[in-house]
């Protein structure tokens, strides 16, 4: 993320257009490194985030509501006790480093005006959140840096605040024609041409090098030798960024996840990227990093399920494979039981200490002679037993096997619909119903610490598609949802949808039985296709069917259904087609 020292010149100047005169009406700490100002300013309410996250270091305008701790922090408390009823004096980047200061105006204990500092310095890893007084010492920080972490810089309550040292690089202000030309003479020509602007230029990030690079020669990857012009390139552009001729955006990707902003337009990813202009970066920013913190939340909530049932899934077909084996063994019971039959039959002939039995088997096709084993130290008749009970236990437990065989395919049926749920989710509500199904289920333990939900209110409502002729498309993005939706939520009369043979979500075309075009029924086949495990594959076969025709048998776990009168298509899905689809 590119939070360089321009970008932060610029988000301050914006805040204090906003924000300067503005009173703090209320402070919150909803985590430990996030601190939000409720402010009043210009007839407006605004919340002004600031976070030392080391992941994402920021500040900027949050509309997002944050669930707060029961008790706050003390450095909240503090800053409550100095900066509450406070009026905002200025905002700004002093030094053009990566650090913004708030100048507050407030009164002390004795009921006299002060003005204190709270500072955000946006350092990556070391970012930190600095209360200072009046006189430059440190009230507070969120992070307390000692002896034992930096021996350059202490921050510490009580100590004197010294702000970092700056970086020995030239500062956009400070370029001149002459000066870059001479750098490049010294430099080598082979040399990576937005590496030198990096290592030279103070306050730019590789995103703006890269611009820089590109706009002078059309290519990321040119070197300071490729071409003349870029002396010029460089100071023009660090002319635009000194006198502060910001034209700010955020960039996606096509499916919608953030991927980067800048406070100048950004061309060379072309159109890789979707850009989108910003009024406000300070505004724009709090869109783009929520996004950034859902996506990264959703990633690890579902990657660390994900795991869980992966888990699961692995014990359960080495547990399948093992009933397999005694399903197998016990196909071979039946010989035992022949050769206890046959003792049996040439009992008179035999006597303890015999060692073996030949006789003609007159249950094989044609009859064979076949030699039987016997043990010394067992009369006969125990031979006889001892045979029958092999048999018996085998054919007992190829029987309980094939019992469990079957418990343990659906079990993997289920957990692999749970599993293509996780990797295709894009919402932190579906992974919630799904760790509530397999709490429910017994295949996970449950929190004891979380407030459940009851089990029986009604799941999120599934996803919901437009087709060309006009029908709303439904799509069950979890085995909760896939129930409510087929069994509950539709009529009898709309049209369901699941690829064959692979697991995914139940589809329905709500039609309440109108005649329903064939474009619509391929595009739901699509749909089903892409939201199950066949996705990326071609020619993808999908059953479908009246809703009246899919029966949920008595005990079978949530997403299980059988169906029956049902016609079956072959579609290869569109991704940006489905995406133009999507409610």
């Amino acid at each position: 993320m590119p939070f360089d020292a321009v970008t932060v010149g610029c988000v301050a100047d914006e805040l204090n257009n906003l924000l300067s005169d503005g009173r703090i009406d209320k402070i919150y700490m909803p985590s430990r490194s996030d601190i939000i100002l409720a402010i009043r300013a210009h007839g407006e309410n605004l919340k002004l985030l600031l976070s030392c996250n080391p992941s994402f270091p920021r500040v900027h305008i949050t509309k997002t509501a944050r669930e707060n701790p029961v008790t706050p922090p003390g450095f909240c408390m503090l800053l409550r006790k100095h900066l509450i009823n406070g009026k905002i004096i200025m905002i700004s980047s002093p030094r053009g480093e990566r650090i913004i200061e708030l100048i507050i105006e407030c009164r002390n204990e004795l009921g006299d005006t002060v003005r204190k500092k709270l500072i955000a310095e946006l350092f990556g890893k070391n970012s930190n959140i600095i209360l200072l007084h009046e006189n430059g010492v440190i009230a507070d920080c969120v992070r307390h840096i000692d002896n034992s972490i930096s021996r350059e810089r202490i921050v510490l309550p009580g100590l004197q605040y010294f702000p970092p040292p700056p970086q020995e690089k030239i500062k956009p202000e400070n370029v001149t024609p002459e000066i870059v030309k001479n750098l490049i003479s010294k430099t080598d020509p082979t040399k990576k041409a937005d590496s030198f602007i990096l290592e030279n230029f103070s306050g730019v990030s590789p995103l703006i090098c890269r611009e820089i690079v590109y706009l002078w020669g059309a290519d990321t990857d040119m070197t300071v030798g490729s071409k003349k012009g870029l002396a010029e390139a460089i100071c023009f552009y660090m002319d635009k960024l000194s006198k502060k001729k910001f034209s700010p955006v955020t960039l996606w990707d096509k499916s919608g996840k953030p991927v980067d902003f800048s406070c100048i337009e950004i061309r060379q990813y072309g159109s890789s990227l979707k850009s989108e202009k910003a009024g406000y970066l300070c505004m724009a920013l709090g869109d783009f990093f929520n996004e950034k913190e859902r996506k990264n939340i959703l990633h690890e909530k579902a990657g660390s399920l994900l795991k869980t049932v992966e888990t699961l899934l692995a014990r359960c077909w080495k547990k399948a494979s093992l009933q397999e084996e005694s399903i197998l063994s016990g196909k071979g019971c039946e010989k035992y039981k022949v050769k206890g039959d046959l003792i049996v039959s040439n009992i008179y002939k035999l006597k303890k200490g015999d060692k073996s039995l030949v006789t003609e088997n007159f249950y094989a096709e044609p009859p064979e002679t076949i030699t039987i084993s016997l043990d010394e130290n067992l009369s006969p008749p125990e031979n006889a037993q001892k045979y029958y009970r092999r048999y018996n236990k085998l054919k007992n437990t190829a029987e309980k096997a094939a019992v469990q065989y079957e418990l343990s395919l659906e079990d993997i049926k289920y957990l692999e619909s749970v599993q293509t749920a996780l990797i295709q989710c894009d919402d932190l509500s579906v992974i919630s119903e799904i760790r509530d199904e397999l709490e429910s289920l017994g295949y996970i333990k449950a929190n004891r610490g979380k407030n459940k939900k009851s089990s029986k209110s009604s799941p999120a409502l599934p996803a919901e598609f437009l087709s060309s002729d006009g029908f709303t498309i439904y799509v069950g993005k979890n085995n909760r949802q896939n129930d409510y939706l087929t069994l509950k939520m539709s009529s009898s009369k709309d049209i369901w949808f699941h690829t064959k043979g692979f697991p995914g979500s139940h589809t329905v075309i709500s039609c309440a039985g109108k005649e329903v075009p064939d474009r619509t029924l391929e595009e739901a086949a699509c749909l089903a296709a892409y939201y199950s495990k066949a996705r990326g594959s071609a020619q993808i076969a999908v059953d479908y069917c009246p809703v009246k025709n899919v029966k949920k048998p008595n005990g079978a776990k949530p997403g299980m259904v059988i169906y029956e009168n049902y016609n079956t298509a072959y579609v290869t899905p569109d991704e940006d087609k489905i995406k133009n689809m999507r409610k």
